[in-house]
């Protein structure tokens, strides 16, 4: 999961745009539309490869299309009725195991309980700090997060592999319009501005998007239309990305989460020329 996300203002209200890019294989992508009795509404998105399906293996059975149920604790982004916004993102060989003696949660369960229960960015650290995060080590893979609320308030929870996997919270400068995150490390500890393999993936141009979403961000002092957010997300995109396996990857899809609103535009497969929205 080699992402961008996002949060910028918006330039014709007092509202936030939420942008996200998953890339990843070209695997079916679901929107899982969720109303919890106790918790709020929300709208996520899960990569249904996860669940061992593909372009040649749809979910097209009755049981196979219950089995699909599960995706609802397994989003990769999502938005909830108050406007809470998050994501995941991928950094090679950093799988948190946090060991605390608190009740442990998965690697996308923690966002599930996020939209679930959680108006802010500050409700939403406590409740991580509430918990041990564990993510699936066999998996190869580490992740860091992007909360952001409605407010504009937005954050970026790490882990510190030296020290327990104690979690490091990057917030969103005072005063700043937007904030950004790809595929390394934030934390002033670890950050580094050229590629390097011990706090990011230099394999997946992690570098190059933070640099160049970072500068578009800022050509408009962090504040776009909502076509100026689709078109950051469009300058960071990629089709055919070959990796030295012979691995391709594509941009999966691209989001844009109007925080105010409520409400997903999504672009999948990069057809940037056609936009499905949904909203609660």
């Amino acid at each position: 999961m080699n992402c961008t996300s996002f949060q910028a203002a918006q330039a014709d209200s007092d509202g936030f745009w939420y942008g996200r890019n998953y890339d990843y294989f070209k695997n079916p992508t679901m929107v899982t539309v969720s109303r919890p009795k106790k918790g709020y509404a929300s709208i996520a998105v899960s990569d249904m490869s996860h669940f061992g399906y593909g372009l040649e293996k749809l979910p097209e059975k009755f049981l196979a299309r219950v089995n699909c149920l599960a995706s609802i604790y397994a989003p990769v982004d999502g938005i909830n009725e108050k406007g809470l916004c998050t994501s995941i993102m991928a950094l090679p060989k950093q799988a948190a195991q946090q060991e605390s003696g608190k009740h442990k949660v998965g690697t996308t369960v923690i966002m599930r309980l996020w939209l679930d229960k959680c108006a802010t960015v500050q409700e939403a650290l406590d409740l991580a700090s509430s918990l041990d995060i564990c993510h699936d080590a066999a998996v190869g893979s580490g992740y860091h997060y992007m909360i952001a609320d409605a407010a504009g308030d937005c954050a970026v929870l790490e882990f510190d592999k030296e020290d327990g996997w104690k979690s490091m919270v990057v917030r969103k400068s005072e005063g700043e319009k937007s904030m950004l995150v790809t595929n390394h490390l934030l934390s002033e500890k670890y950050y580094s501005a050229t590629p390097d393999e011990a706090v990011g993936n230099p394999h997946s141009k992690s570098w190059w998007r933070y640099e160049t979403a970072g500068k578009y961000l800022a050509e408009h002092q962090g504040v776009l239309s909502f076509e100026e957010a689709q078109e950051c997300l469009a300058q960071v995109h990629w089709k055919d990305l070959v990796w030295e396996n012979g691995t391709v990857e594509d941009t999966q899809y691209s989001n844009v989460y109007d925080q105010q609103n409520i409400t997903l535009a999504l672009r999948n497969w990069n057809d940037y020329g056609t936009t499905v929205r949904f909203s609660l």
